[in-house]
């Protein structure tokens, strides 16, 4: 049984594994505090955190990545080999751009009148030598915590994204796919991307490893992969 927290414009999960939890994505670096609050609404203390996954570099998943470290010493980091540079420096990636135009249009509007720090930058993640870093697909990291699943590279997002997929369908999968800016012709697809047909890819990379529900970091409720099926067709993607 899986725990969401939703802090911003982010969802972050929490999945048993063997003596506590594996988190999913942080929030901004200054949520910190609302996410304890959160954290302890459910019964969960700040020390049964033992993994952190990250799918990913960007600010609204990483940004209190450190502060989180500090105060939970013995917690893992689970990251790919593309974000150590982006986490070392706490600055994103350069090859990111908006899906379309009307996308744009609106980040430009948010990053002037509501973000925080318009720079997308976040504190540096200082990593560890018990951190487990991930370079390609991993079957085997996390059935040795307690969880039944897999690790799955699913660039296209950013270069860096990964999914967390679970031996039930259930795909933890960041930004990959979103129902986000309907009204812009989105079609469940990020509305930032380094390479589109990385999206369909990986979309279908996830797919023929079985999943079946998408959880999004941004999404008001999980949905089915039948509607990342109805986008490549749309596309002519088949």
């Amino acid at each position: 049984m899986y725990h969401s927290i939703k802090i911003s414009f982010t969802t972050s999960y929490l999945l048993p594994c063997n003596g506590g939890y594996v988190l999913i994505d942080t929030s901004y670096a200054s949520r910190f505090r609302e996410f304890k609050r959160k954290l302890e609404s459910k019964g969960i203390r700040l020390f049964d955190i033992k993994y952190l996954f990250l799918t990913h570099h960007h600010d609204d998943h990483s940004g209190f990545a450190q502060e989180l470290r500090v105060a939970n010493e013995d917690m893992m980091l689970i990251t790919h080999q593309k974000s150590l540079t982006a986490l070392r420096s706490g600055k994103p990636d350069p090859d990111d751009r908006p899906l379309n135009q009307c996308v744009g249009a609106l980040i430009f509007l948010f990053n002037h009148l509501l973000k925080e720090k318009q720079d997308w930058s976040f504190p540096p993640v200082q990593l560890r030598p018990n951190d487990h870093i991930v370079r390609e697909d991993d079957y085997n990291f996390l059935p040795s915590i307690g969880v039944e699943g897999k690790i799955i590279h699913t660039p296209g997002h950013t270069h860096d994204s990964m999914s967390l997929l679970l031996a039930d369908g259930s795909a933890f999968v960041g930004d990959l796919a979103m129902d986000l800016l309907s009204f812009c012709g989105c079609h469940y697809r990020p509305i930032y991307v380094t390479d589109l047909d990385e999206v369909y890819q990986g979309w279908k990379k996830l797919i023929a490893h079985g999943a079946n529900t998408i959880y999004s970091s941004h999404a008001s409720k999980p949905f089915g992969v039948a509607e990342l099926v109805k986008t490549i067709k749309r596309y002519g993607l088949e």
